[in-house]
């Protein structure tokens, strides 16, 4: 019993950090497309001053 209930748990850490991975992923292509919209938003802006 002590075996099953150890590898339950180990499946759903397992799953858990799948799930972390996945939404760490997603910030952080969020961040870079932030990034590199705000990066080409001042580059205009630089080449727009008089």
């Amino acid at each position: 019993m002590s075996t099953e209930k150890r590898q339950q748990l180990t499946h759903t850490s397992q799953e858990v950090c799948q799930q972390a991975r996945t939404i760490a992923h997603t910030i952080l292509f969020m961040f870079m497309t932030v990034a590199i919209f705000m990066s080409c938003v001042g580059v205009s802006i630089v080449l727009n001053l008089p």
